[in-house]
């Protein structure tokens, strides 16, 4: 049985005037299901009807209020974004005046001369095991030749660990205190010893790179010398790729690539 168009405006125009509040909810319910049917389209907004679903499918993984089983963090914290409060407000403006200035810088990255950086088939290992290895490499600190270089892009400090800061003979007095702790993998706070500014060198000549980078001195047991993290990677505009488990970056005589402990990172990377 088919519902009578004039009756349902006639009892939803009485409600209005009598203004009956007791059948209020009976009535909302009677209205819905007319839509349902396909009565009452003029009364009905479309874009308002289909906004529910469109926002039913965009909600967040964790909307359904149950609760998370933990949080896996990396390594965070450390100086990069200024090692005060005043030091990160004062990199916020920075960024902001020099945001219409950034685009440019991207795209001026790569001239001719120093060639495009890119991964293909011809950078892959024939050796190359399914183990997932780090990328670990060879680079020149301070004139010394150190091995077991971790490249850890989800870092945000370079590190470089005491052993290696002592062999390096770096005097103390160039070391400089630091504010910002470290937040290692679980949650640990770890206080730097200090920050030390250092030359590292890429590559070999003539594509090699030189940057002078800042080093957090962390004594902490390791089986790395240092870890390379965004900071460096970000300064040498290096770019890293782990599955070809290669590291590129630009030279004035084209694309450098350091030298890689194949050997050190598979034995190290197998340790039980």
């Amino acid at each position: 049985m088919k519902d009578n168009p004039k009756r349902l405006k006639s009892d939803i125009v009485v409600f209005i005037e009598t203004g009956d509040t007791t059948e209020c909810h009976h009535l909302k319910n009677e209205i819905e299901k007319l839509i349902q049917r396909g009565h009452l389209r003029q009364y009905v907004n479309r874009e308002q009807s289909r906004q529910p679903q469109e926002t039913a499918s965009t909600q967040h993984p964790n909307s359904d209020n149950l609760p998370t089983a933990g949080v896996i963090a990396v390594i965070s914290g450390g100086p990069a974004g200024g090692d005060s409060a005043n030091a990160r407000k004062a990199l916020v403006r920075a960024a902001r005046r020099n945001n219409w200035q950034t685009p440019n810088q991207i795209h001026n990255i790569n001239s001719d001369k120093q060639g495009e950086i890119a991964f293909g088939e011809q950078d892959l290992d024939p050796m190359r095991n399914q183990n997932n290895d780090a990328l670990v490499i060879s680079a020149t600190l301070s004139n010394f030749w150190v091995k077991k270089v971790l490249v850890d892009s989800g870092s945000s400090a370079d590190i470089l660990f005491y052993d290696a800061y002592v062999q390096l003979g770096v005097d103390n007095a160039q070391l400089r205190k630091v504010n910002t702790p470290l937040t290692g993998f679980s949650g640990e706070m770890i206080e730097p010893l200090g920050e030390v500014t250092l030359p590292l060198s890429l590559g070999s000549y003539p594509k090699r790179s030189t940057k002078m980078v800042k080093f957090l001195v962390v004594k902490a047991p390791s089986a790395y010398n240092i870890i390379l993290g965004r900071p460096s990677l970000n300064l040498f505009r290096a770019i890293a790729s782990t599955f070809h488990m290669k590291l590129k970056f630009p030279t004035s005589d084209g694309v450098g690539k350091p030298w890689e402990m194949k050997e050190w990172r598979e034995n190290v990377t197998r340790i039980p």
